[in-house]
């Protein structure tokens, strides 16, 4: 099974998220508060959610970003008799930003730009794109750095 990553929310208990266990700090350093539930390689992640969540009747999921090996998964662990489609809900939610949202968007577009800055004054005969992949990248980092 390729990387799953799951993001659970229940009505009555905290919400869960799903990760490879090598991720969990990662996911804890993007801020994200709530409990996470980190599997490793030999780990069936579908059998630690089953223990966690028990049987759901219904549950609403984003059927884009959801195969269909997965959806068979969900419905055999979980017990799960109804599925409903929450991505318009989504992606209304996901247009609202708040202030600090909208100060990283800034700051990642001002990267950005920065980056293409730098990959421009890099350009140059005899250079290959992963010397200029490796001189944006370094410049990225002096300038996280400082």
């Amino acid at each position: 099974m390729s990387d799953f990553w799951a993001y659970f929310i229940f009505p009555d208990k905290a919400p869960l998220l799903i990760v490879p266990k090598m991720e969990v700090e990662d996911a804890k350093h993007s801020g994200y508060c709530d409990e996470i539930l980190g599997y490793t390689d030999i780990e069936n992640p579908w059998e630690l959610i089953q223990r966690i969540t028990g049987p759901l009747d219904r549950v609403a999921i984003e059927k884009t970003h959801l195969n269909v090996e997965r959806l068979e998964a969900l419905h055999h662990y979980l017990d799960v008799k109804e599925t409903s489609n929450v991505e318009e809900k989504l992606q209304v939610l996901r247009m609202i930003k708040d202030q600090k949202e909208l100060h990283i968007l800034k700051e990642a577009a001002d990267l950005a730009d920065f980056a293409i800055e730098v990959g421009v004054s890099e350009i140059s005969e005899g250079k290959t794109e992963l010397d200029i992949i490796a001189a944006i990248e370094y410049e990225l980092k002096e300038k996280r750095n400082t």
